[in-house]
């Protein structure tokens, strides 16, 4: 009889949107029950993603289906302990939290190997664990948006986010307070927002900027030129290309995105020539024969 490659394994999922719910759902198609841990009233917030029918929204299924869905509220201690225990049982622990909530909440990986260190413990970033990594960030959803000196991103995604937002730029004409409350009220209203937000940057340095937004506690970043993207402090500090030398000269590669907890990884620093190692490949092929 043949039988699900993940059957029987139990995976406690605490993403939200798309990089970590994708890779469980796909745990969760090879039949592994999957456990999505969500927050109480809103969930996670592709719920509120169009398309929507009936109060559901498709785009959440294409991520989410076949998942069990809890709700904790984390900020509890029965909410942490219920966490704890569903993590004792785990195969498979993932979560996309910005670094260092996790371990703030005792569920980190090293209090979570405490109490069980068989499960696989990943945590998603879409942009590392060091350098920038530990303010926030999110995918553009705006087009970037122009300063005095060059141009910024600031992506918005939570009722949160426009209310920090309107709280430092003012809010745009016609937007009440119940739109500020509700995930995807304003999902028609990006181009006025975009504006009212591309008048308050105008007059301000690109660094001006970041530092106002990332104190109001919003995901903000200074849009690179493509000149200078090799040398940004940020991909230096994750590794994020390794060092090559051919005959030409020395150029970069990218490296591996992953880190693994104990194990190095990096880029091997050649590139065979055409044939290079028939030879030795093939004869040791033969001792071994």
């Amino acid at each position: 009889m043949l039988h699900a490659p993940m059957e029987g394994l139990k995976v406690v999922d605490f993403s939200t949107i798309v990089a970590g719910p994708w890779a469980t759902r796909l745990i969760d198609d090879c039949e592994a029950e999957v456990i999505k841990i969500e927050t109480a009233g809103e969930g996670d917030l592709m719920r509120f993603t169009p398309p929507i029918v009936k109060g559901a929204s498709r785009v959440f299924a294409q991520f989410n289906r076949g998942k069990k869905s809890v709700v904790l509220d984390l900020k509890a201690p029965e909410g942490l302990e219920a966490a704890r225990h569903l993590m004792d049982e785990a195969d498979v622990v993932m979560e996309n939290f910005r670094p260092g909530v996790m371990q703030r909440l005792g569920l980190g990986y090293d209090q979570a190997a405490a109490r069980n260190p068989r499960p696989v413990y990943c945590s998603v970033r879409a942009f590392g664990q060091e350098g920038l990594a530990e303010r926030p960030h999110r995918s553009t959803i705006f087009p970037p948006t122009r300063t005095a000196d060059g141009y910024i991103t600031v992506p918005l995604v939570t009722p949160r986010n426009y209310q920090a937002l309107f709280a430092l730029i003012g809010k745009p004409d016609g937007i009440d307070d119940a739109a500020l409350t509700k995930p995807g009220a304003l999902a028609g209203r990006g181009g006025e927002i975009a504006a009212r937000l591309a008048d308050w940057c105008a007059g301000r340095t690109s660094q001006a900027c970041m530092e106002s937004l990332h104190a109001a506690g919003l995901a903000c970043g200074i849009h690179a030129a493509r000149a200078t993207v090799l040398d940004h402090p940020h991909l230096a500090a994750r590794g994020v290309f390794g060092g090559l030398e051919d005959a030409e000269g020395a150029f970069k590669v990218l490296s591996p995105p992953f880190r693994l907890r104990d194990t190095p990884r990096e880029a091997r620093a050649f590139v065979a020539c055409l044939g290079e190692h028939t030879d030795s490949v093939l004869s040791d092929l033969k001792e071994r024969s």
